[in-house]
């Protein structure tokens, strides 16, 4: 796979002033129609391109057997070329390594 989903955790708990991510209860409880960011990570990336690309999923259901989102991804990837804006993404609020993580919880686009 060109990419996987950047497990956040870790450098926002490292450098806590400068990248915040939510609390865990707030990641776990996002609506239907909520966006949130996600940190594509490129798995080889080749020189001139980034680490991440970090790009908007808008939700648009929620399996709670298997605790999971399901979202659209709404940003077109400069980067990463099995992506396209208008594809669909599940990801979870928190996992293991071969599992997506949920980023962030912002309805900005900046």
């Amino acid at each position: 796979m060109e990419w996987t989903l950047e497990d956040v955790e870790e450098p926002s708990r490292l450098y806590s002033e400068s990248f915040f991510i939510p609390p865990e209860q707030e990641r776990k409880a996002q609506d239907k129609g909520r966006k949130v960011r996600l940190h594509f990570r490129l798995t080889n990336p080749v020189e001139g391109d980034p680490r991440a690309e970090r790009m908007w999923v808008e939700i648009t259901g929620y399996d709670l057997a298997a605790q999971q989102y399901t979202g659209v991804l709404i940003n077109a990837p400069t980067s990463l070329k099995t992506l396209q804006a208008g594809d669909v993404v599940e990801f979870i609020s928190r996992g293991n390594g071969s599992r997506l993580w949920l980023i962030t919880t912002s309805v900005s686009f900046w």
